[in-house]
């Protein structure tokens, strides 16, 4: 019976950490996005180029 449950144990699990790093991956996918949308618009409102250079916000 233990072989069993560790079984669907694992059924469950797989499938759920698979899916948790393909979260993590969406999400550093978009946050990076955001920093390069935001060092964007510092350069803009700054007026600014990138060989300037504009402090950072992190």
């Amino acid at each position: 019976m233990g072989a069993v449950n560790t079984a669907a144990g694992l059924l469950v699990a797989i499938p759920c950490f698979i899916g948790f790093n393909v979260l993590v991956v969406k999400i550093d996918r978009l946050v990076l996005d955001m920093r390069h949308a935001c060092s964007e618009a510092l350069f803009f409102f700054t007026g600014k180029t990138e060989e300037e250079g504009v402090n950072e916000l992190s």
